[in-house]
């Protein structure tokens, strides 16, 4: 489900939700299944966000953070999956 809604490799990161600060107010969540939900921009549908309901953890889509983010890589995960020209 990820990889088609991010139509391509993604760059995440998360955090705490008490850790998150959103400057704005264009967030907008839609329940994208029955255990979670995503975090997109009202004004251009960027998918920013996800959460599992009941989490304790907040995915963040890494590219639509400022510069200088400050982070690193640290792992990549579900490649098992992904298969050319899929």
């Amino acid at each position: 489900m990820c990889a088609r809604s991010a139509t391509s490799v993604g760059a995440y990161t998360a955090c705490a939700p008490d850790d998150l600060a959103i400057e704005g107010r264009k967030l907008r969540w839609f329940r994208s299944s029955p255990v979670a939900e995503r975090g997109f921009c009202s004004a251009c549908g960027s998918q920013l966000f996800w959460r599992r309901l009941g989490g304790d953890r907040v995915s963040v889509s890494a590219g639509s953070l400022d510069d200088p983010s400050g982070l690193v890589f640290g792992r990549h995960i579900f490649t098992g999956g992904m298969r050319e020209g899929a």
